[in-house]
């Protein structure tokens, strides 16, 4: 199922940090002028986009979270439920990198990320036979207590021998 066009282009405006025009916006989601439009005009509207000169469009920052104010700890609950989403994915398709289970998930690869990266530090995943795999191991409810800094790459260099497992322990 396709995004709309709304949706579309609110996400191309919360990430793009540029100044940027209604060409380039149509370029970079694929959609007409004429159907891009009467979104760029809400914006406006709505004070989420400013237009900077005639034509060319400024996303609004005023309402992100300043990050200087977090000390870089950003807090992230983990949600049980979606480990065993992850899990039986898992289990039912051959899922060979983040991206492929972000599609299976309907999520973000990044959230995907998040969530096989906690999995793994508790051992519930592993990695096998080019793909991830559930090892039924790990009791899933401490997922994301600790999450160990690069355990996906590590799983996947395990076979070769040239990573140690146990380095770089983040707590979460």
């Amino acid at each position: 199922m396709e995004p709309s066009i709304s949706k579309l282009v609110e996400n191309f405006v919360a990430q793009y940090r540029k100044p940027f025009s209604l060409q380039i916006l149509c370029e970079m989601i694929g959609k007409s002028p004429k159907q891009v439009h009467p979104v760029i005009t809400r914006l406006l509207f709505k004070g989420n986009i400013r237009l900077v000169e005639p034509g060319i469009y400024l996303a609004r920052r005023e309402e992100m979270v300043n990050n200087s104010t977090l000390n870089g700890c950003m807090i992230f609950r983990f949600n049980v439920a979606t480990g065993r989403q992850i899990l039986d994915i898992l289990d039912r398709s051959r899922i060979t990198n983040v991206r492929d289970l972000g599609k299976a998930m309907k999520v973000s690869r990044q959230y995907a990320y998040l969530y096989l990266a906690a999995l793994a530090t508790i051992g519930a995943v592993g990695f096998a036979d080019g793909r991830y795999v559930n090892t039924n191991k790990g009791d899933i409810t401490n997922l994301g207590c600790r999450i160990e800094k690069g355990i996906l790459g590590r799983l996947r260099n395990r076979r070769s021998g040239n990573l140690p497992l146990d380095k770089g322990v983040v707590s979460g």
